[in-house]
């Protein structure tokens, strides 16, 4: 079934998305001039001529590649809760009898 005009593109590829001959060209000359990212990153998170919102803006990007992402979870009860209910007794120190 050929492609008609005026209908939405689906599959393929997302628009600006890198191939992978230009990823293995950025990676060869990354290992080429012996440049590791990530170490360079945590080199300029120890500089003492970064700001502090530069390491934090610098150690959050770390995050992204070292931790798994954990997403908010919702909890639903499907019982109806009844509200818990506190009774207050107060005792006279000289006496032990409740008010």
């Amino acid at each position: 079934m050929p492609f008609e005009k005026g209908h939405k593109k689906l599959g393929g590829r997302k628009s600006g998305s890198l191939n992978k001959k230009t990823l293995l060209k950025v990676e060869k000359t990354l290992l080429d001039n012996d440049i590791n990212p990530m170490e360079e990153l945590i080199k300029l998170a120890k500089s003492e001529d970064s700001s502090i919102e530069q390491k934090i803006g610098i150690y959050k990007e770390i995050l992204k590649y070292t931790y798994p992402r954990v997403k908010a979870s919702e909890f639903q009860s499907s019982e109806v809760e009844q509200p818990t209910i506190i009774r207050l007794i107060g005792v006279s120190p000289n006496k032990r009898d409740s008010i």
